[in-house]
């Protein structure tokens, strides 16, 4: 019962007293035809005026059970007030996202995400993983002629003096390939100390390296995406990587996030890095390393693209098979050295185009999320931070098809080992039946 429907009852109450009053006074038993009870306004003047005793006893409890109803109500009324006044936390008083869309979220549950617009359809795909062709990748990606080639399970390898690593993935883990590249004349020991070094001072970039973030290792500071890093900017780089991808034969693809990794902030983070380590576990013995000029570099996402909408480069939480279907494509991009480091999986090209499937729209698919959410006990705040309008590849019998799904991406409130974390989910619900899709392992 609200503070309102309270505060109703409790003045019917008073007004039935009020009338046994004017029974009492008059003495006599109030038929049809008797005069009617007074107004709202009279009927408060006989209640301040009826004395105690002008009342039964039965009569004195009623009152007093409305004075305490009253005052129940007085602070119920005032517990509404603050409650209005005072945000849950994170939430904006002044522009709660509940009000601009309509729907009724879980007290725990806020929306910050911006609601995209939809088309109203889109095609569905039948896929194939894309293959490389080995003459033509090791012509755009080695800078020496190999001097091995080894067969593994993924797929031929392609080896110079150890020293360039070109890995074409065939089977096991489809659509891609891996190339790494160490610079001649360096200690190898200290340069791959460096690469690892580099890895543990990067910031885990959810969603855009396809990782669900268990700890969002909020001590590390994020590179910035406008710095300039050496003689190269980044548009430069942007275009050099374009002709590679050219000659790759790669599908359509989009820049999701490029960063600048400068060793000021490398050398922060890795300091950050280890005292964190050394907080979870006394024993961690730190493996120091101190980044240079020539350890700058540019952090470059990429997604697929079908139509002008991107591949899902992100795992979630409902996948279920043991084969992975989201794109993952990483670039390491040196100023000094060039390209060091890439990895792609999961490529697709498109086989057929199949029917034209009903878009529902984004509010559809949160209220989709809702109902799944209200299954569930919630002891902490979950925030909707993003809604965007994906591919998602699925299996289906024996084929690979592309579906627009809906991706929700969600910050929860958790807890492990007694320690306050946040943790990043993601939810794939199917655009057309906003069946909640299930595909895939949930990730890290």
């Amino acid at each position: 019962m609200s503070s309102m429907d309270l505060l109703e009852a409790i003045g019917e109450i008073r007004d039935d007293l009020v009338f046994d009053v004017i029974k009492s006074k008059s003495g006599s038993r109030i038929t049809e035809d008797a005069t009617p009870v007074p107004e709202r306004q009279n009927a408060d003047v006989l209640w301040e005026d009826a004395a105690p005793e002008d009342l039964s006893a039965g009569q004195k409890k009623r009152r007093a059970l409305v004075l305490a109803l009253l005052a129940l109500a007085a602070v119920a009324v005032l517990v509404a007030v603050i409650l209005k006044l005072v945000p849950s936390p994170g939430k904006s008083v002044a522009d709660d996202p509940r009000e601009n869309t309509g729907m009724t979220l879980a007290d725990s549950l806020l929306l910050t995400a911006e609601i995209p617009e939809a088309p109203e359809e889109l095609h569905c795909y039948t896929m194939e993983h894309y293959a490389a062709d080995e003459e033509r990748a090791v012509s755009a990606l080695m800078s020496h002629e190999p001097d091995q080639r080894l067969e593994w399970a993924m797929g031929p390898q392609y080896v110079y003096r150890d020293l360039e690593y070109l890995q074409l993935n065939y089977e096991v883990v489809c659509g891609g390939l891996q190339y790494l590249k160490y610079i001649e004349g360096l200690d190898r020991d200290i340069e791959e100390k460096g690469i690892d070094q580099k890895s543990n001072s990067t910031r885990r970039v959810f969603p855009n390296n396809g990782e669900n973030t268990r700890g969002m290792q909020e001590y590390l500071a994020e590179f910035s995406t406008d710095k300039v890093i050496g003689s190269i900017r980044q548009e430069e780089v942007e275009k050099r990587l374009a002709l590679l991808w050219e000659q790759l034969d790669f599908p359509d693809l989009e820049i999701r996030a490029c960063y600048t990794r400068d060793k000021d902030t490398l050398n922060r983070n890795l300091k950050e890095y280890i005292s964190d380590r050394q907080e979870q576990d006394p024993d961690y013995l730190p493996d120091y390393y101190t980044f240079t000029e020539e350890d700058e570099d540019y952090l470059i996402y990429y997604r697929q693209q079908i139509d002008g909408i991107s591949l899902a480069s992100q795992s979630w939480w409902a996948q279920t098979t043991s084969e992975p279907t989201q794109t993952t494509f990483t670039v390491w991009y040196s100023p000094l050295y060039g390209l060091t480091y890439l990895y792609v999986s999961n490529l697709y090209n498109v086989k057929e185009k199949l029917t034209s499937v009903e878009i529902a729209g984004p509010n559809e698919a949160i209220d989709r999320y809702m109902q799944e959410y209200d299954k569930s006990i919630h002891f902490g705040m979950t925030e909707i931070t993003d809604i965007e309008l994906c591919y998602i590849v699925v299996h289906e019998e024996d084929a690979l098809i592309a579906r627009p799904a809906w991706i929700l991406t969600v910050l929860k409130d958790s807890q492990v080992s007694g320690s306050d974390i946040r943790i990043y989910e993601v939810t794939a619900i199917d655009a057309e039946s906003l069946e909640i899709l299930k595909s895939v392992n949930a990730g890290n």
